[in-house]
């Protein structure tokens, strides 16, 4: 069986057409939350049920806002914001920085990271221990409070204060429920999946996925004038490959825009 969300036709078809995930669509999404009658069970409460909307309202700004890949948005931690008179700082651990590989035990030869076989001697890898090269990839990223979607950021922060103390939590706790009763798991060894994640965005948009917030957020910066070595550094891609692919496929490299305008 085919993996992946991309096998989804209609969402591969809404990747590749021009504006398929805009500043409006992620304002549809947030007034979506507000308008479900009963967003969780009510038999949980509707405490917790305002809550989750206010998490789940901020999970969607950080996401829009930054264009991170999904993975770098849920490990956010307590720690990792910060809020000024008129910036709200995001510190993120960027995930494709590192490069990962197994090291053959027998003859020492380096192989990917997916392999189960040496490629040189052939010996099995299925139990070798991933190893990473380099230091994990540590951005800090800001936004003025006057950006329309950073209030719900600050709205879901100072909430989130009042549940802990704990820098050490994860900013977007994953809800436990047990029977009739749910608590935020702010400090479970792994964060939210992103499979959850996608789950809570599938309830909102059918078609919607987490992967179409970094690719409407390129596109929106290219439309804007950013060149693809500029949304390289605000997008933190390790070159300007994938975002000249993503001007190129939309008919935005500088070329193509010239042309556009050129009425002669």
């Amino acid at each position: 069986m085919r993996r992946g969300w991309l096998t989804n036709p209609e969402r591969k078809a809404r990747r590749d057409r021009s504006l398929g995930f805009t500043d409006r669509d992620a304002e549809n999404l947030i007034r979506r939350i507000d308008e479900i009658p009963e967003y969780i069970s009510t038999t949980l409460g509707q405490d917790l049920d305002r809550l989750i909307r206010l998490r789940d309202k901020a999970l969607i700004a950080t996401s829009w806002i930054w264009f991170k890949r999904a993975g770098e948005v849920l490990g956010i931690k307590r720690k990792d914001v910060a809020l000024t008179d008129r910036e709200l700082l995001v510190t993120f651990h960027i995930q494709k920085k590192q490069k990962r590989h197994k090291v053959c035990p027998s003859c020492k030869t380096k192989n990917g990271y997916k392999s189960n076989f040496c490629r040189k001697c052939k010996a099995n890898l299925q139990e070798v221990q991933v190893k990473r090269e380099g230091e994990p990839y540590i951005v800090t990223k800001r936004k003025v409070l006057q950006h329309k979607f950073t209030r719900h950021i600050v709205e879901w922060l100072r909430e989130f204060d009042e549940l802990t103390e704990d820098k050490e939590a994860w900013f977007f706790p994953s809800l436990r429920v047990v029977f009739t009763y749910a608590y935020f798991n702010f400090n479970s060894e792994k964060h939210m999946t992103v499979q959850n994640f996608d789950r809570i965005l599938k309830r909102l948009d059918p078609n919607m996925t987490s992967c179409l917030f970094r690719y409407g957020g390129a596109e929106k910066y290219l439309v804007l004038g950013y060149t693809p070595y500029e949304l390289k550094e605000i997008g933190d891609w390790s070159s300007s490959k994938m975002p000249e692919i993503y001007a190129e496929r939309k008919g935005i490299t500088p070329a193509q825009r010239r042309w556009s305008e050129d009425t002669r």
